[in-house]
């Protein structure tokens, strides 16, 4: 009705300020509701743990709904993708990965050119606040890949023409256990010498048949986490990101080697490494509520768990990350609060990092 009245589709108001006002304002409602339906059944109050509070006319003022939303706060969004497929060149896999996320319905003819790095600059830079961004890799372990450096770093000049210079940075793929290590490590050596890199980016449970953890605690898994972090230490920079997390993507034992069970102790053995856990341990389907201090540790508990034991808090080398997690639960306020109340209670506001894992759901 509202977009009705302003004289746009559905599709060009929800991609506004006051379609964002909207819907913020929708799960605000849902969420008192469902706690007015809980407290009348068990016979007591219940408060939401979380809510948004959006005025009326910010759903149909963009004035009102920018003095609520909009603001001069300087945005970092240190996970970003985009893909670059040549006709042909992109495995099943891959593309069944990209033409999951909502993006995939862009409107291009073939799904896969919603991906491309000119959509990508249109949505994290023309249609959001970002300021600066990270291309971060994913896990791609064949030739061509869609996401390559080369294919960053001309992503990188496209932002620069566009943008102005330095507001994009790139990250560095490793895969320490597909191959020798020591061909890892030069591997390495030489993407520093040919582009800025400026974190290391790593998956432990891809590909699912050589697992692995950073820090080799696991008999059964490939041993070459520790040897990546001496690496790390001699040629820099000194900073990982590390998924962890969203197990469901990479085989049968993804799950297990997408804990971050090994951040902790790895944290503390590497204390000058900067670690980044990228989703923050989350799992999606799984029940975010207050921490438990015993029993076994599921979702984000995992991580806060492995700090806990290892005495990382908001002094320490390790940084939550946001990507995708935010997406998926800031739908569930009451869950989104215990997610960032246990990210802040053992991290502290200095050491969350904002990122959106766009380009896969569109504007960040």
């Amino acid at each position: 009705r509202i977009a009705a009245r302003r004289g746009v589709d559905r599709r060009v108001f929800l991609k506004g300020l006051c379609g964002s006002a909207t819907m913020l304002s929708m799960l605000a409602a849902c969420s008192k509701e469902s706690a007015s339906t809980a407290s009348s059944t068990a016979g007591s109050t219940t408060v939401p743990a979380g809510t948004f509070t959006v005025p009326t006319e910010a759903t149909t003022s963009t004035t009102a709904a920018g003095e609520v939303l909009g603001g001069a706060e300087f945005i970092f969004d240190v996970q970003t993708h985009l893909l670059e497929t040549a006709p042909g060149s992109v495995g099943d896999a891959i593309s069944a990965f990209a033409l999951g996320f909502p993006y995939a319905s862009c409107g291009e003819g073939d799904a896969l050119d919603c991906f491309r790095t000119d959509h990508w600059l249109d949505e994290v830079f023309a249609r959001s606040d970002t300021a600066m961004a990270v291309i971060s890799a994913i896990p791609v372990v064949v030739d061509p890949n869609p996401l390559s450096t080369a294919v960053m770093a001309e992503a990188k000049r496209a932002a620069e023409q566009v943008c102005g210079d330095g507001r994009i940075l790139l990250h560095g793929q490793v895969n320490p256990n597909v191959g020798e290590v020591a061909e890892t490590a030069d591997g390495m050596r030489a993407l520093v010498g040919e582009h800025p890199i400026a974190a290391w980016k790593a998956y432990t449970h891809i590909p699912g048949n050589r697992p692995w953890f950073l820090d080799d605690h696991d008999p059964a898994a490939v041993q070459c986490g520790r040897a990546f972090l001496d690496a790390v230490m001699e040629i820099g920079p000194r900073i990982v990101c590390v998924h962890k997390g969203f197990g469901g993507l990479g085989g049968a034992t993804a799950f297990d080697y997408a804990s971050p069970i090994d951040i902790g102790p790895i944290a503390r053995d590497y204390p000058d490494i900067t670690f980044v856990v990228y989703h923050s341990g989350f799992e999606s389907g799984g029940a975010e509520g207050p921490y438990a201090p015993s029993g076994t540790p599921r979702g984000v508990d995992r991580f806060i768990r492995t700090l806990r034991d290892h005495e990382i808090g908001p002094e320490g080398n390790v940084y939550a990350e946001l990507g995708s997690t935010w997406r998926l639960i800031m739908q569930n306020p009451d869950a989104a609060g215990h997610v960032l109340g246990k990210l802040l209670t053992q991290l502290g506001p200095e050491r969350i990092c904002w990122g959106t894992d766009s380009i896969w759901y569109g504007s960040p």
